[in-house]
């Protein structure tokens, strides 16, 4: 209305912030590995902003899902995955993430339980590691579609 005063917005305010992550892997034989992890995060402000949430989505977090498109206040993401190594740095892998965050930002509360999964492949270049992912996902409960398809590139460089 005009005339009313519109409140500022807090200047100062404390945030808190917890992230981890843990992996571990265990050999089967000679040539094939199970890959464990868990990652996560989690925010605690009254006056949280859209600017200042996790992305999570991508190669890094939760494949099979657009990379930084989710907008997370708290987040944890289990990941499964099988790999058979073929030389010293190149393997081929199947994977699944199970995902769970939810936005705090918002007025009312969203929160999903997303899934991913998918082939890959990393291998050695003289440059570094070159990694292809395909990956399917499944969120709010939606169906899982194969044109929704997700292909990660990912590049790592060794010197």
């Amino acid at each position: 209305m005009i005339g009313e005063e519109v409140p500022s917005p807090t200047v100062r305010s404390l945030q808190y912030e917890l992230e981890g992550q843990a992996v571990a892997h265990l050999p089967i034989k000679r040539r094939s590995t199970l890959r464990f992890a868990a990652q996560g995060g989690w925010m605690i402000n009254d006056n949280l902003y859209r600017n200042e949430l996790y992305r999570i989505g991508g190669l890094k977090t939760l494949r099979g899902a657009d990379e930084a498109s989710i907008y997370a206040s708290a987040f944890a993401i289990a990941t499964l995955e099988y790999r058979f190594v073929y030389e010293e740095n190149a393997n081929f892998f199947a994977f699944i993430d199970q995902g769970w965050w939810e936005d705090a930002a918002r007025a009312q509360l969203l929160t999903d339980a997303p899934r991913g999964f998918g082939l890959g492949t990393t291998f050695e270049t003289k440059a570094g590691l070159f990694g292809l992912t395909y990956a399917l996902g499944q969120q709010f409960g939606n169906p899982i579609g194969l044109r929704g398809g997700k292909v990660h590139f990912g590049f790592t460089s060794l010197f």
